[in-house]
């Protein structure tokens, strides 16, 4: 695999440092190697022998900073290929040299810049409830999702246009004439979410909660790298919402809910703060999709493996080198590639999952409408097996459609639904 292949190249380069040229080409290769070990979160593997290596070229670092030296670039890049350079202390007295700018801008300048951030977002009140507090902490050290681009429509369109292109069954037909929809993006992480609404909803007003001020500064960042101005970021716990003297026209809440102590409680709180008529993007977890994933995190708890980097990487490598079905079947989610993924993938401090009648019933008790999954690939799918175009909002027929695709939703349920 891939990562096997960066992870030889970055010990060969280290290795052989004294024999590597200063050729464009060079440079380019060891910046791509530290760009892609920095996003994975040093994922890999790092051998006694490469950490003696890498102590001897720090060594030199910081000997050559102490008489006014600027570093060999090729010794920077190897380094940050296996720690950021926002750790080490010396990084900030690095000269922004050509070869060096975009690695330094990416896990130095950022990260300076996140933390400035970080002190400007408003919070709604302090997180009182347990669960929330351990998940706040998870995700304050292992920010997620891992993210650089989003995927940005060519323009913004209306509530009418974007529920007539996903076929949503709207039975308050008035919602749709609404112009200036008031968005709210419950549990946005690091901000992807929230920004791909502010480009895809047109003339929208957004605000944006999260538990963790990590997430949250991240999420800041790279919007005013997009230059938006319709996102307001607030630190919060849905449990909290009640304190908000604000409701909403559209509520998106996409892998949350079953990370919290009561799912049903955060769901009965966020529909108060919806309109009626509004909308309501929802993701949670399969019961059925997720069997094998459920299988691991009793093995991580059988085997009392903790959540720390050490931990998680060596884990991660017997999964890597197993033969068990479903261990094999983890290794292909994307989610397995970065340090912050597998952690929310694999060692979540709080994981429920449901089925479909159980969101039925959730929906029924709550007093919203399901309008239809989110989901196009899904839908090309199930349209295959059934021919009658209203089939798409019968839940009773998707759940016989999961019973014979299990791995349909290994992604989450998402699926929209209104107050009515």
């Amino acid at each position: 695999q891939i990562g096997s292949v960066l992870s030889n190249l970055r010990r060969a380069a280290l290795f052989n440092i004294a024999d590597l040229g200063k050729e464009p080409k060079i440079l380019k290769l060891l910046s791509a190697i530290a760009f892609q070990c920095f996003l994975n979160e040093y994922i890999f593997t790092v051998k006694d022998e490469e950490i003696r290596t890498l102590k001897k070229i720090e060594a030199k670092i910081v000997r050559d900073i102490e008489i006014n030296s600027q570093p060999n670039a090729i010794e920077i890049l190897l380094l940050s290929s296996y720690q950021s350079l926002s750790e080490y202390a010396w990084a900030n007295s690095l000269l922004t040299v050509p070869e060096l700018s975009d690695i330094l801008i990416l896990q130095l300048h950022n990260k300076q810049e996140e933390h400035t951030l970080r002190e400007s977002i408003p919070s709604l009140c302090e997180v009182s409830n347990d669960t929330s507090e351990k998940v706040k902490d998870q995700y304050e050290h292992n920010p997620y999702p891992r993210w650089i681009q989003v995927s940005a429509g060519n323009s913004s369109i209306s509530i009418s246009e974007y529920v007539a292109k996903n076929n949503l069954r709207v039975p308050e037909k008035e919602f749709l004439n609404i112009e200036q929809p008031n968005i709210l993006i419950a549990g946005c992480g690091t901000g992807q979410q929230a920004i791909e609404a502010a480009f895809r909803y047109q003339h929208g007003e957004i605000l944006a909660i999260d538990l963790s001020l990590t997430s949250l500064a991240y999420a800041m960042r790279k919007t005013e790298e997009f230059s938006l101005k319709s996102i307001r970021y607030m630190q919060a716990d849905i449990l909290n919402l009640r304190k908000l003297d604000q409701k909403f026209d559209l509520i998106e809440c996409a892998g949350v809910l079953h990370h919290m102590e009561n799912p049903m409680v955060g769901w009965k709180i966020l529909t108060e703060r919806l309109k009626p008529g509004g909308l309501m993007m929802i993701g949670l977890y399969s019961d059925l999709a997720r069997q094998h994933i459920v299988r691991v995190r009793q093995e991580i708890l059988q085997h009392g493996v903790n959540p720390t980097r050490s931990e998680m990487i060596v884990f991660r490598d017997n999964l890597i080198a197993s033969s068990e079905p479903h261990h094999r079947k983890l290794v292909l989610a994307p989610d397995f590639y970065s340090l912050s993924e597998l952690r929310d993938l694999l060692f979540h401090v709080k994981e429920h999952c449901l089925t479909i009648p159980q969101i039925q019933n959730c929906l029924g008790e709550l007093g919203l409408t399901f309008c239809g999954f989110h989901n196009q690939h899904i839908l090309r799918s199930f349209r295959s097996v059934y021919e009658d175009k209203n089939a798409i909002y019968d839940l009773g027929k998707w759940n016989d459609f999961e019973q014979q695709n299990p791995d349909i939703f290994s992604g989450m349920y998402q699926f929209w639904c209104q107050k009515v």
